[in-house]
């Protein structure tokens, strides 16, 4: 796909199945990172590259060697099971299946189209899926896997690897304000291809009992679970999530937990209508969003919007260098900091500032110091030292913060020993 084609879907929100519902915020954020990453230029320099596309010869000949294609002459049951779940997804490209010897219970797709365009793309079964799931639950695993295949958002993935590398862990190596939007734009993912998961069966309770066995191991004829009592006892333990306990993007998770998709799942098939099913994935959405379980840590997201804007405008500008760590840290503890940043006006922001102060000390007297040390942190950012800024600092720091003026002088010295880079168009 050229990175003009990719713009143009994002841009018209095109679905790939008419008759799925949408997940607004996957599409939204979609859109957002790519632009971020200014997309469509990276794409084109990887296509230049060759390096666009998985040259993924090497894979086709491991899983030949070391596990069982499935084809109709052989293994005609699973074929046609598979390649209908394909037709009911609507996937008009050739896909190999194979099944692995493995006891887990997991299933892949190779989400990177192949070199050469007419080679099937790679779904990989494991067996104890085989084993283990009845035929609407594996058709529930496979259509998953297929809907990944179907999301084009691969494309964006593959650029965000290209820009930033990856970790130890596989993770790509992004910075703060991109790292939880891009674990929340994969949870979303996840739940795009739930949707495919519901439409390759049609069958909510075999969608459920295909992750109920996911979640144990077992076979349910082993535990004879009464799948309405679990949808039922499902919502209860999810109102934990969505009341913000348990639950964070630090954690790092690139799937949603199992109480969110179920949810999800049964908003897919039960939803009667289109603001019923927005209104039920907004509440999942928003909880899977959440960065923080503390409630300490939201006066601290007000506490940097405010603050910073205080300390940044004493001298009667904010600079983009001050704009930009104030939206950096705030970034570690909420997704949008431009949501409370657009929220803050002359009027409220004295008010606002003060009440957090007060939450924060009330709650830990010893974070006056984190405080006082953001507050430094602002002051450097724009490479210059303000004698405006300075006074605010430690009429801040003596008034509302209740430090002494000693432990303001060692902050900050050592805040300025840490953080201060005189701008370079003054030395040279």
């Amino acid at each position: 796909m050229k990175a003009s084609d990719y713009r143009s879907r994002l841009q018209k929100d095109i679905k790939q199945n008419d008759h799925l519902p949408e997940i607004p915020m996957y599409n939204q954020l979609t859109k957002q990172l790519w632009d971020a990453l200014q997309g469509d230029i990276v794409w084109q320099v990887m296509q230049k590259l060759g390096i666009d596309k998985m040259d993924d010869r090497a894979e086709r000949v491991r899983m030949e060697g070391r596990s069982l294609k499935v084809t109709q002459k052989v293994m005609p049951r699973l074929y046609n099971l598979f390649n209908d779940v394909k037709d009911r997804v609507n996937l008009e490209h050739p896909v190999d299946f194979f099944v692995i010897s493995d006891a887990t219970l997991n299933a892949c797709a190779h989400v990177m189209k192949p070199m050469d365009p007419e080679m099937p793309y790679i779904v990989e079964v494991n067996s104890a899926m085989i084993e283990t799931m009845t035929e609407p639950e594996l058709c529930s695993v496979v259509g998953h896997e297929l809907g990944h295949l179907l999301d084009d958002n691969y494309i964006l993935n593959q650029v965000i690897y290209f820009i930033f590398g990856a970790d130890e862990y596989g993770r790509p190596n992004l910075p703060i304000p991109l790292r939880f939007k891009y674990y929340y734009w994969k949870q979303l993912s996840e739940l795009f291809a739930d949707r495919y998961g519901y439409l390759a069966t049609d069958d909510i309770n075999a969608c459920i009992s295909a992750e109920l066995k996911l979640k144990s191991g077992l076979k349910l004829d082993k535990i004879e679970a009464n799948i309405p009592a679990f949808i039922e006892e499902n919502r209860e333990a999810l109102q934990h999530y969505i009341s913000g306990c348990g639950l964070s993007l630090n954690d790092g998770y690139t799937h949603p937990v199992s109480p969110i998709r179920i949810e999800a799942l049964n908003l897919f098939a039960n939803a009667k209508t289109e603001k019923e099913l927005s209104e039920g994935m907004q509440v999942l959405t928003n909880a899977i969003a959440r960065l923080n379980t503390n409630p300490i840590e939201d006066e601290m997201i007000i506490f940097m919007a405010t603050g910073g804007l205080i300390m940044a405008n004493a001298d009667g500008q904010i600079t983009q260098q001050e704009h930009e760590l104030i939206i950096d840290q705030m970034s570690s503890y909420y997704m949008f900091p431009l949501n409370i940043l657009q929220g803050i006006t002359t009027e409220n922001c004295s008010d606002l500032f003060n009440q957090s102060v007060h939450n924060i000390l009330e709650a830990d007297p010893n974070n006056a110091r984190t405080l006082f040390l953001y507050l430094i942190n602002v002051l450097v950012s724009d490479h210059k030292l303000d004698q405006k800024e300075l006074e605010l600092l430690f009429k801040i720091g003596e008034e509302a913060l209740h430090l002494d003026g000693r432990q303001m002088v060692e902050l900050l010295a050592n805040g300025l020993r840490r953080s201060f880079i005189p701008s370079i168009l003054s030395i040279s």
